[in-house]
């Protein structure tokens, strides 16, 4: 199933996400220290592709925004190719306009970070 929510296609898709070929990472909330890796001297980033997985929904409105935050104003910006799955209470932010008005402390609203991850074309799985 494929939806758009505040501009952002999401799709819902059964499967192993972890087994996909082209994802070079898994990272969320949690591993918030994960830095990009070194391949040749010189190189910073080395074509890393990631999936960030935000599990907290209009509950806990900063730990929902952390992983969309380090996506968008982090990977994104370093060149990194970007996915996201919402699973778990995150599932409500596709709901009527709880992304809209999501604000976290010391992050960027909701509505920025998802505008962002639009503006880039990051797939959105839910």
């Amino acid at each position: 199933m494929r939806r758009e929510v505040n501009g952002v296609a999401v799709e819902c898709v059964r499967g192993d996400i972890t087994s996909q070929e082209d994802v070079a990472a898994v990272v969320n909330a949690a591993n918030a220290a994960f830095w990009a890796r070194s391949c040749d001297a010189g190189q910073e980033v080395c074509g890393m592709k990631l999936l960030y997985i935000v599990t907290k929904g209009t509950g806990d409105a900063t730990l929902a925004s952390i992983p969309l935050h380090l996506a968008a104003n982090g990977s994104i910006e370093v060149g990194q190719e970007v996915s996201v799955v919402l699973a778990g209470d995150a599932t409500e932010l596709v709901i009527g306009d709880n992304a809209s008005n999501l604000e976290g402390v010391g992050v960027p609203p909701m509505r920025d970070l998802l505008g962002k991850l639009k503006e880039h074309e990051v797939p959105v799985y839910v």
